[in-house]
């Protein structure tokens, strides 16, 4: 802090009376602490007017010069939500009776989100759309292709998600051209839809194809087994029929205890019986029909159930052109004014900071002048009966 010095006029008590007075400032320790007054800062910055302007231009003309050299940004945003249920209908129909776990909007949106900031993904897009002639500069540009996608493209490229409701997010991306931004945009997000459908198709194919592949081999194990079944039937009735030929046991009434059971309609348990009581022309025909039986389809349990839910596996078809992972809520549109530089921004802060850099340049001025002039004072040391107060 410094204050406004008195002026006293002090004169010489030398033999010389026309030596002229000397001007002497003097500095009241009480102003010091008083302080500096804001009209006697407005004054102090009016005599100094100069230096005042000069500290503000120095501040406005690189400002200035910002604002006219620096390239323009424009931000263009596409808002997002999770899928209607009838946009993926036709995975919910495909997953019924599908060994896997069951599509909801909401897992079929996190799955679009995955792809959405997936690096892998964004690098692919950047490399398939030929992106990096747009951003090289120079031929080292060129050559260094990775450098381009994390400057250019992945940096620009930004994902919001709101924390009061997270199934509503942004997607924004910042480029010098606002159409090309919301091009850009616009069409990202519908690649990333087609890839995460694509995804989610092939996931429920192979979870189809792999239940399919279990039913047939189920399928082929019970044919396989009821085959074995059949021949080894057909070798125990060959081998009762050879036991009946040599006992003679042509028919059931060939034994009088059986036929006279049958004659009398008794109901008996032949359960427990060997095979060769039912007599050679039973085994015989019996023979004959196993070994003429084109298929053992018809005896084999639970063959049909399990072919039933194979002709509904590969019944199985999904309508790629209804399905969505995504909701657009509000698609990227080209912005009308660019994000940065700021110009009323820029000059306002440019125009504050030169003002406290006036402020502070007047004040240091006048501290310097008046301490300069008190050492003038010291210097001189004056009679103080001589000294003359006007």
């Amino acid at each position: 802090m410094f204050a406004w010095p008195s002026t006293i006029t002090m004169r010489r008590s030398d033999r010389n009376a026309e030596t002229p007075p000397l001007p002497v400032y003097i500095v009241s320790s009480s102003s010091y602490e008083d302080g500096l007054s804001l009209a006697d800062l407005v004054s102090l910055i009016v005599r100094r007017k100069g230096l005042a302007i000069t500290a503000v231009l120095i501040c406005l003309v690189p400002a200035v010069f910002y604002l006219f050299a620096a390239n323009p940004v424009y931000q263009s945003s596409i808002h997002l939500l999770p899928p209607r249920p009838v946009a993926i209908q036709s995975l919910v129909v495909a997953n019924n009776g599908v060994d896997i776990q069951s599509y909801t909007p909401q897992t079929v949106y996190a799955a679009f989100m995955e792809n959405l900031q997936s690096p892998g993904f964004r690098r692919e897009y950047f490399t398939e759309n030929v992106l990096k002639k747009r951003y090289s500069t120079n031929k080292r540009d060129a050559v260094n292709a990775d450098r381009l996608f994390l400057e250019n493209f992945n940096t620009n490229l930004q994902v919001r998600v709101d924390p009061k409701n997270p199934a509503f997010v942004s997607v924004s991306f910042f480029d010098g051209e606002p159409d090309f931004a919301a091009q850009l945009l616009n069409q990202f997000v519908r690649q990333v839809d087609k890839r995460t459908v694509e995804q989610l198709i092939d996931d429920t194919n192979a979870a189809i194809q792999s239940q399919v592949g279990v039913i047939q081999r189920e399928i082929s194990g019970k044919r396989l087994s009821a085959e074995v079944e059949r021949q080894d039937k057909i070798l125990r009735l060959q081998e009762a029929r050879s036991i009946a030929v040599a006992l003679g046991i042509d028919s059931v009434n060939s034994v009088p205890m059986l036929g006279s059971a049958i004659k009398g309609a008794l109901a008996i348990n032949t359960a427990q019986l060997p095979l060769y009581m039912r007599g050679v022309d039973a085994l015989d025909a019996e023979i004959a029909t196993l070994k003429s039986r084109q298929s053992n389809d018809p005896f084999i349990d639970g063959l049909r159930e399990l072919q039933g839910r194979l002709s509904t596996l590969r019944a199985i078809t999904i309508d790629r052109g209804f399905l969505a992972a995504v909701t657009i809520d509000d698609a990227a549109r080209p912005p009308y004014q660019a994000v940065s530089p700021r110009y009323a921004l820029t000059l306002l802060l440019a125009a504050l900071t030169g003002i406290a850099l006036s402020i502070a340049m007047v004040s240091i001025a006048e501290i310097v002048l008046v301490k300069r002039r008190a050492s003038d004072i010291r210097a001189v040391k004056p009679d103080l009966d001589d000294v003359d107060v006007r």
